[in-house]
């Protein structure tokens, strides 16, 4: 676990780095808020890496405690500052830092500034102390380590990239890193790669960027670049470190044509049902037409008023993609609306009330209440108001509250029958909704109460 030294004199900003660096797996062994505190803190805790804060309180910025670090210390520094100028810029150089990042940051660039530095730190150190442990280092690394000069030419080819590429270090040594590019890699990761070369700084310097290599035989394959200046015997140099993607490029595509398949099988079962559905609707409405006996009427209606509910639930998702989700307000407005039609309502004499929150129900749960709300209206349409002399307003008020969701049904008809149990043994429409409730893991009350209410929670 890396060591970080944080120097910042804005307490807050100090504290969400803490927090953010933690998360990312660093450990944060102190926050220094000025220059001075810096290189004392730095001394005693010796840190793997310090984010340096430029403009500070004290007679030392950060430019110059990082000077000061560097040299006494040889502790890398990436500088974490508000401060672009170019003024700040030129002075910062002189320092040798391992990274400059301007606020505010995104995470991942932090993160991969941090090792990226602490990558070259150990890269230089290794060419420092002894030239055989660099190449010991990078030999038995998989992933490619290409070391360039300030013009781009290689001079360092580790085995991971001749595995990689198919050149050996002797075929690639002095020619242009930017070979192994294709010209097919996105327009503007081609064009900031060469700013970097030509300039030495760029968006993409010390970011992993998806792009597409050259190898020997001029064959593609898909590879991470990650691209980035350091100094080499007091020269500017770039080094690269390069892993192939190929494999599991195969696999993302592979897995997106399964994907693929499977939504569109899906889709034909959805269809399938759908018809199936509908074809069972007008197989309904033709037996209509043959039944005389009032009961046996009164039993296809029930059924065709269910299968209304669910061939619109079906129809509300058809297409969507992905199909998971119905707009509920938009749903029972137009469920109810068919109801209405259905059986004829005098709105005049009938009224209806709809006080629906406009939330996105999965398809089970859009279609348990659809059924519910289709099962009880229907019985307030055909029961709370007997004749002519009764009015009243039908009431259906949907809403969530914290982890729950709340239906009311309510109508101000003649109520339920006081001698009748809710949902008793000869009502099947009730121990539908009763079972359709159950099925939510939800519960139902009755409220006798100036007509019938019905007051449904279930789980959210």
């Amino acid at each position: 676990m890396a060591k970080v030294l944080i120097v910042d004199d804005e307490a807050a900003i100090t504290t969400q780095l803490e927090e953010r660096l933690t998360v990312m797996g660093y450990e944060v062994v102190g926050a220094a808020s000025s220059g001075e505190e810096a290189v004392a803190m730095a001394k005693a805790q010796a840190p793997d890496i310090i984010l340096m804060d430029i403009v500070m309180p004290g007679e030392l910025d950060g430019i110059e405690a990082a000077r000061l670090i560097r040299r006494d210390m040889d502790i890398p520094v990436v500088f974490l500052t508000a401060y672009g100028d170019d003024r700040f810029i030129e002075r910062a150089k002189d320092v040798g830092p391992y990274g400059y990042i301007i606020k505010p940051y995104q995470e991942n660039a932090l993160k991969a500034a941090i090792e990226i530095a602490l990558f070259n730190r150990e890269v230089i150190r290794c060419l420092e102390e002894n030239a055989s442990g660099w190449k010991q280092l990078t030999e038995n690394m998989e992933e490619a380590v290409i070391l360039s000069d300030s013009a781009g030419k290689v001079f360092f080819w580790n085995r991971g990239a001749e595995n990689i590429f198919g050149y050996l270090a002797p075929e690639i040594t002095g020619r242009a890193f930017m070979e192994l590019i294709s010209d097919g890699t996105k327009k503007e990761y081609l064009q900031e790669i060469e700013r970097l070369f030509a300039q030495g700084d760029s968006p993409v310097s010390d970011c992993w960027v998806e792009v597409l290599g050259v190898r020997k035989d001029y064959r593609r394959l898909y590879m991470e670049l990650c691209l980035s200046p350091w100094t080499y015997q007091n020269e500017k140099a770039f080094i690269g470190v390069v892993r192939d993607i190929t494999a599991r490029k195969k696999d993302e595509t592979r897995y997106e044509t399964s994907l693929q398949e499977k939504e569109r099988l899906l889709d034909d079962v959805r269809h399938s049902v759908q018809e199936n559905l509908q074809l069972i609707y007008n197989l309904i409405d033709l037996q209509q037409a043959c039944v005389e006996s009032r009961e046996g009427l009164k039993g296809l209606g029930v059924g065709r008023s269910r299968l209304e509910a669910l061939l619109y639930a079906q129809e509300r998702v058809s297409g969507e993609d992905p199909p998971a989700r119905v707009d509920f307000a938009g749903y029972v407005q137009n469920l109810i609306a068919r109801l209405v039609r259905s059986y004829g309502v005098d709105e005049e004499r009938v009224g209806l009330s709809l006080d629906i929150e406009p939330v996105p129900l999965d398809l089970r749960t859009a279609t348990a209440c659809g059924l519910i709300i289709s099962e009880l209206v229907s019985n307030a349409f055909k029961y709370a108001f007997p004749d002519s002399s009764c009015k009243g307003v039908v009431r259906i008020d949907f809403r969530r509250s914290g982890q729950e969701y709340r239906l009311k049904i309510k109508d101000e008809g003649i109520g339920f029958p006081p001698d009748q149990l809710f949902p008793g043994d000869k009502t099947q429409g009730l121990r539908v909704v009763a079972d359709l409730v159950a099925h939510l893991e939800g519960d139902i009350r009755l409220d006798r109460d100036g007509g019938a209410g019905f007051d449904i929670v279930f789980p959210a």
